[in-house]
This record gives C-alpha cells, sequence and structure tokens, in this order.
C-alpha cells in the first residue's frame, strides 16, 4: 500500500542542492484527500490522522473500477467498526 502524500515539482539544480533540513512544498493542503494505492493501483482516497501515537491514514472514499459507475463511501463501515 502506498499513500500519496502531495507531489512537488523541483529544478534538478535546486534537488542536487538539498540538504538535511531543507523543506519541499507540496502541491496539496494538509485537509486534502490522499491517493491510496495498491499494487500501483488507486483504490481508496484517505485524510491523515493519528491512531496511538501512530501516523494512520483514514479511508474516506473507495475509487469505483474501471467501468463502474458506483462510489462506495467507506466512512459509514469505518465509524461502524470504530464503535466495536
Amino acid at each position: 500500500m502506498v499513500v500519496e502524500l502531495g507531489s512537488a515539482k523541483v529544478l534538478s539544480r535546486d534537488f542536487i542542492n538539498m540538504n538535511i533540513g531543507d523543506v519541499i512544498a507540496l502541491d496539496n493542503d494538509v485537509d486534502d484527500e490522499m491517493a491510496i494505492s495498491v499494487g500501483g493501483i488507486t483504490k481508496f482516497m484517505g485524510v491523515p490522522g493519528v491512531v496511538k501515537g501512530n501516523k494512520a491514514v483514514k479511508l474516506t472514499r473507495v475509487i469505483p473500477r474501471a467501468g463502474s459507475s458506483k462510489v462506495d463511501p467507506v466512512m459509514p463501515e469505518i465509524e461502524k467498526a470504530e464503535q466495536n
């Protein structure tokens, strides 16, 4: 599973001169949904969070398969599981 936080375009000369502690500005906001891929295919969208001190991603929706028009929100299932 891969969670894409965002992307940025960096010039070659800037990349070569990067040092520890440098900050790369991404093209999205902190609250934006992130793409979650499995086997190189985006399957879900989610938002960042923390669970018991660990970084986490909360799934917000399922990306429909090619040829399917159905969008499956996963929030009700996640909230139901959290209550148990």
